[in-house]
């Protein structure tokens, strides 16, 4: 058990100590390294290959995350103000010599979803960072209803000169040049 829930790992691949720490001796291939733990509403996973700290060899990691609520790991997190949905993200990592590639390949929440690609590059001139994300739909009744004071929190005094919760959005974006 976990914080008190039931939870099943499975994993395959060398020590960790191995993975972060190798002995000295050059590998001629990455380590597979396969992840598998399911708890209440969560199933995750992580398979594929990994270097370690070696920049000579490639890595790839998909990770894998699923779950019919975030309200069911509030045992873990605490209150969690996202809608009651189910939820999914399935990204990749992938290291090469030359920098880092991070994938969100589906990242979903209720009906809203995206996916978004991040790239390090190590240059002679310094390194580089490029950035995409695609918004495929955004359920503004689910992200507006995030704010909203739960059915308990309407119990009481409310102030009639205060604005409701959830009433509005407001996104703080840096632009920077």
């Amino acid at each position: 058990t976990v914080l008190g829930e039931i939870v099943s790992i499975e994993a395959r691949g060398p020590t960790f100590t191995a993975m972060l720490a190798p002995d000295g001796e050059e590998r001629d291939e990455p380590w597979p390294v396969a992840l598998r733990a399911t708890g209440p509403g969560l199933e995750l996973s992580v398979a594929g290959s990994w270097a370690g700290p070696s920049a000579a060899l490639d890595s790839e990691l998909e990770l894998i995350l699923a779950g019919d609520s975030p309200a069911t790991l509030r045992s873990w997190l605490g209150e969690i103000p996202f809608p009651d949905a189910s939820y999914a993200f399935d990204a990749r990592v992938v290291t090469d010599e030359t920098g880092m590639t991070f994938t969100i390949e589906r990242a979903r929440l209720g009906r809203s979803s995206l996916q978004a690609r991040f790239r390090l590059d190590e240059r002679e001139s310094g390194p580089h960072f490029d950035a995409a994300i695609t918004v495929d739909y955004i359920d503004l009744e689910s992200l507006l209803a995030l704010g909203a004071p739960s059915p308990e929190g309407l119990e009481g005094d409310q102030d009639a000169d205060q604005p409701e919760a959830g009433g509005g959005l407001s996104l703080d974006i840096p632009i920077v040049p």
